[in-house]
């Protein structure tokens, strides 16, 4: 007995160490720490460099906690666009007024040089001033080709920003459990703006890209939502229904009645898809829907 209870009494050491053993720190906070710290320099150039790595490790956490940093970060990306373009614009616009002002003084050049040419004398101070503006006027279209050369890599690189941002929530929402998926869903949500026809159309390509059939739900919500564009409102329906069940299919039904010439036909094709022959109208959808031995769900 003696050799049992010698047993019993190391086994219940061990215990008391295991319980005492310190919790291993969480590793999360420092790697979410790394990526907020290069946000505020993300669209600066050369943050391709410490941005895109940051995304990189905070994606391969898999953890719920990073779903919302990553979708606020899409959504400013997505909103740094319309500023892109303006400053686009901005610059072409002077651009072009410095060409029209070099053809202008190229014309008159022509004219007071075939004149000093022909024996005029009082031209001569004349294209003296004309010359240095063209000078001038060349180095500011000099700088305005830089500058145009300058938007288009940052355009570039603002979209390829923008495809890593929702590859990395579609990829971390799609490896979930159904309790944690919905809180990343309504984190993605809340960061992106339905009303927006690029911000909406993100929001119904990740939830689409993760698979996951919580999604359905909330792409039935979307394609129902008075607000939603009709590109989004399209897609969210065609998503829904390679996701859901029979209340998703029901619900993309009834948008098809309401949006025949809109959504209607990315219903139609999706609908079909699914049912694996055509659907050539909303009642024909419906009688399919009603058959439970070739229509699986509730």
């Amino acid at each position: 007995m003696a050799p049992m209870r010698a047993s019993i009494a190391a086994l219940a050491l061990c215990a008391a160490a295991a319980a005492e053993e310190p919790a291993k720190p969480d590793a999360f906070p420092p790697i979410l720490a790394e990526f907020e710290a290069h946000r505020a320099t993300a669209f600066d150039a050369g943050a391709r460099s410490t941005i895109f790595p940051a995304l990189e490790a905070l994606t391969a956490t898999r953890d719920v906690r990073a779903v919302g940093p990553i979708a606020s970060v899409l959504a400013d990306a997505i909103r740094a666009d319309p500023r892109l373009q303006e400053a686009f614009r901005t610059v072409q616009k002077r651009g072009a007024a410095a060409r029209d002002q070099l053809d202008s003084i190229g014309k008159e050049l022509t004219l007071l040089e075939e004149r000093e040419k022909a024996g005029a004398t009082d031209v001569g101070p004349r294209i003296q001033r004309l010359e240095q503006e063209r000078a001038t006027l060349s180095r500011v279209f000099e700088q305005v080709q830089l500058e145009v050369g300058d938007l288009d890599r940052r355009k570039l690189y603002l979209d390829e920003f923008r495809e890593k941002l929702s590859v990395a929530c579609s990829q971390i929402l799609g490896g979930l459990a159904a309790e944690q998926a919905e809180r990343a869903i309504l984190a993605v949500r809340g960061s992106l703006e339905l009303s927006d026809p690029t911000e909406s159309l993100h929001l119904v390509r990740i939830l689409r890209d993760s698979k996951l059939p919580q999604a359905s739900r909330h792409l039935v919500e979307i394609f129902e939502h008075p607000k939603a564009p009709v590109p989004a409102r399209a897609a969210a329906a065609s998503a829904a229904v390679a996701l859901g069940d029979r209340d998703a299919w029901r619900a993309a039904v009834r948008l098809w009645r309401r949006d025949p010439e809109g959504a209607g036909p990315q219903v139609q094709v999706a609908l079909s898809l699914v049912a694996k022959r055509p659907m050539v109208s909303p009642d024909d959808a419906e009688a399919w829907i009603r058959e439970p031995a070739k229509a699986p769900g509730k």
